[in-house]
């Protein structure tokens, strides 16, 4: 006897799993209103989206579906703001690959960022300032961890005063700063931007920082090591 199983018969679990492997998209093209379980899955599914994909003609749907999580693949920074202008439910927000654009703060408008957890796994900005807007946001942020090749993201005592200023809920922060070009920098100089992150503030935060340097390369890393989430 053969059994006829339909996808809506699915589990959730199942389901949710399969959204995974489908564009945001399509998800929401698909399924938004199809009927109330599925309505309510897809604003409580983990979505996947690529800004070069994203259509503008999709930024009211965003806004009005209150979608809670969202993993984008690749992504400008103006594009991100964009999107967290359309996205006032956000609470879990990962970046793969976050591009560097030559858009500067004064460009950018004030927004009030509901996340709580965000993750960058890949990030080529290269201007702290532009990093520290996009922090200073998100005030209800809890957990933060962010990967980037940039030297000039390596800056303590800048990460020390956005954090004690803006981010009064943070309690984890993951990062692993890995440049090869801190040829530039001199050695003394390389071991006092890494010791900078070795001060009682870090300590006492339970940030526990370690680095290891050479000529032609400074990583630095919080531990245990970082992997990407």
């Amino acid at each position: 006897m053969s059994i006829i199983m339909k996808f809506e018969y699915l589990p959730n679990e199942i389901l949710m799993k399969c959204f995974q492997y489908l564009n945001a998209t399509d998800v929401i093209y698909s399924f938004n209103q199809l009927n109330y379980r599925f309505s309510k899955l897809i604003r409580n599914s983990p979505l996947h989206l690529s800004c070069s994909q994203y259509q503008q003609s999709l930024f009211d749907i965003y806004k009005h579906m209150f979608i809670k999580s969202l993993t984008i693949l690749n992504c400008k920074f103006d594009d991100l703001f964009e999107l967290f202008q359309n996205l006032s439910m956000i609470k879990y927000f990962k970046i793969e690959h976050l591009y560097n654009n030559f858009m500067t703060v004064d460009q950018l408008n004030l927004l009030d960022i509901t996340v709580e957890k965000f993750i960058i796994n890949d990030s080529q900005i290269k201007r702290f300032e532009i990093i520290e807007f996009l922090l200073n946001q998100m005030t209800k942020l809890q957990v933060f961890s962010i990967s980037s090749s940039q030297i000039h993201i390596i800056d303590a005592i800048r990460w020390q005063n956005l954090i004690t200023h803006s981010l009064h809920h943070l309690h984890t922060f993951k990062f692993c700063f890995d440049s090869h070009i801190a040829d530039k920098l001199k050695m003394n100089d390389k071991l006092t931007k890494c010791r900078q992150f070795q001060t009682t503030f870090w300590q006492q935060n339970q940030w526990f920082i370690n680095y290891e340097i050479d000529e032609f390369r400074l990583l630095i890393f919080t531990t245990p090591y970082i992997r990407k989430e």
